[in-house]
């Protein structure tokens, strides 16, 4: 378990928390398995299979299939508050062959993947490269209950530990749709993330972790709105990039206390102003089977495309082009970024001789700087005669002036009962 924010110790969106997995590697020189599931609307295949070739150094492939229809036949048409048979729904904008190519489908997904390890004394890396593909039912467009999302894309990474160095290394590249083969909902987009981190060992009580990160996202639709003449999610191309210099310190000045430090400055292009995230956590043993702890800490959410980079016309027309609306979405790139404050004290202990184990944990967070996208202008309205009218309005993102405060208490109790 994870306490309190920490993107000042694993990045920006880490602001509550954050999950760690630990895979068990295969003993076997050489070892496969495979999953298979059939319904009457679902078919899932998976696949996975490996060979050591050496000592040092191994490869590992898997694959996947993943096919479901739609349990529910009709589609919701916010125009009539009602749900109706695919061919008899009002869409706004386009058609509905455009908008759901496979209106009967809600999922259809290919991955494969590629693992090659390498090992030795001082060096343990992992090289990885893999394709996706997936089109999938979404609730994500406006102004519809869901949309036909679709996604393809590629992605290769390197990572692990070279001496007393921690690296990551990786490079995702693709094309997304945001509502089914709309032509001018699709963007090409890359994200690149490079990460490391050396562990000084200073002596047995202290120990130093300075890191270096990069991440940068890039999206670009020019190909299918400016260049064929058509209004998009974002009309151009747009980066957001983030350096974030971090340090740890873990320090354990006695056999009962341990304190741990850790700071992260992130500088952003947008926004411009850089923001300092912190957590700190100290750990006292009362004796082996009662501890207890405070933590406090500030962490930032990342600085998002849709937030920052939307640039979206949408020009409706009614009554044979007599009545006119444009609508403008835009982002904001100077906009605040969400952020948590937290300060917790807590009690771990374990019940004599018994494998009974219970946590309780006194917190305050507080929550500021939320966004969502607002009326920037009044709707004004143009008439022209005899009989012509023309809306205009633009909403865009910005912060809204509320904050939320949040106090409240945990309680968790755990038992083995098979011990």
């Amino acid at each position: 378990m994870v306490h309190g924010p920490v993107s000042s110790l694993y990045g920006p969106n880490a602001v509550s928390g954050v999950i760690n997995i630990i895979t068990k590697e295969s003993g076997e020189d050489t070892y496969g398995s495979g999953t298979a599931v059939f319904g009457p609307d679902t078919r899932m295949i998976s696949a996975r299979g490996g060979i050591e070739l050496n000592e040092k150094l191994a490869i590992e492939i898997t694959g996947s299939l993943e096919h479901r229809k739609k349990f529910e036949e009709t589609y919701y048409d916010p125009t009539r508050g009602d749900y109706l048979p695919f061919d008899s729904v009002n869409f706004s904008t386009g058609n509905s062959t455009d908008r759901f190519p496979s209106p009967d489908e809600s999922l259809d997904k290919q991955t494969a993947n590629l693992n090659v390890y390498y090992q030795n004394r001082s060096v343990d890396l992992t090289f990885s490269g893999g394709f996706n593909s997936n089109h999938a039912i979404y609730p994500l467009d406006a102004g519809l209950s869901v949309t036909d999302y679709s996604n393809e894309s590629f992605n290769v990474g390197l990572g692990g530990k070279v001496g007393d160095f921690s690296i990551e290394a990786s490079y995702l590249r693709g094309v997304q749709g945001l509502t089914g083969d709309v032509e001018e909902r699709f963007y090409n987009y890359e994200n690149t993330n490079l990460y490391v981190d050396y562990n000084w060992q200073l002596s047995e009580k202290v120990s130093l972790r300075p890191a270096l990160s990069y991440q940068s996202v890039f999206a670009d639709d020019e190909e299918y709105t400016i260049e064929q003449g058509l209004s998009g999610t974002f009309n151009g191309k747009g980066r957001i990039d983030n350096f974030a210099p971090s340090l740890k310190v873990d320090y354990k000045p006695t056999e009962n206390l341990r304190i741990i430090l850790g700071g992260r400055s992130e500088f952003y292009n947008y926004p411009e102003d850089p923001v300092f995230s912190y957590q700190g956590i100290v750990n006292y043993s009362l004796n082996e089977d009662n501890i207890l702890r405070f933590v406090t800490g500030k962490s930032f959410s990342g600085s998002f495309l849709s937030n920052t980079l939307l640039n979206n016309v949408n020009q409706l027309s009614a009554a044979n082009g007599a009545v006119n609306v444009e609508l403008t979405l835009n982002g904001n790139r100077n906009l605040d970024l969400l952020n948590k404050t937290l300060y917790e004290i807590g009690y771990r202990g374990r019940f004599a001789n018994s494998n009974v184990v219970l946590d309780v944990a006194l917190f305050t967070q507080h929550f500021q700087d939320f966004n969502t996208n607002v009326i920037k202008t009044p709707s004004s309205f143009t008439f022209t005669p005899p009989f012509s009218l023309d809306i205009a309005q633009e909403i865009r993102f910005e912060n809204l002036p509320l904050s939320v405060r949040q106090h409240g208490v945990t309680l968790a109790l755990q038992a083995n009962v098979l011990d």
